[in-house]
């Protein structure tokens, strides 16, 4: 099994990363999961959750900016929406995650969750961004995921 450390990679992250949300929902499923996990003296775990956070957004955000060119080349009645968004998203999570916590050394589960918390937290505010012609590749930076 991997070291403890490793095991809290997205926990220890989560609880600190994602607390300066501008705008978006938190994410109560994480929330109640994490509270059982968490140990804020982790720096290890901390730094490699924020890392593995930072990939989530990117990819989150690289998706969205797809789709907004997508949905530019639809009619409006055939545009992908919001909810869409985030539930393909959703998907992708959960065949991103096992792939990133082998690499990483840690749970799938951890980076599952984290991934999840990326997506329901974020995608709001991605999908506002873009159709704002925001730089989606300084998204994740800009907002501190």
């Amino acid at each position: 099994a991997p070291p403890r450390g490793l095991r809290l990679l997205a926990l220890s992250a989560g609880a600190a990363l994602l607390t300066r949300v501008q705008a978006g929902k938190t994410d109560q499923e994480y929330q109640q999961w994490a509270e059982g996990v968490y140990q804020a003296d982790d720096k290890e775990g901390v730094q490699r959750g924020q890392a593995i956070a930072c990939s989530f957004c990117q990819i989150s955000a690289n998706a969205v900016q797809k789709q907004f060119d997508s949905n530019r080349q639809r009619p409006q009645d055939e545009r992908f929406t919001e909810e869409q968004m985030e539930e393909v998203l959703l998907e992708t999570c959960a065949a991103m995650a096992p792939r990133i916590a082998k690499s990483m050394n840690g749970y799938p589960k951890d980076a599952l969750m984290l991934c999840k918390r990326v997506v329901r937290e974020q995608v709001s505010d991605m999908m506002d961004a873009v159709s704002l012609g925001e730089d989606m590749n300084t998204f994740c930076k800009e907002n501190n995921v």
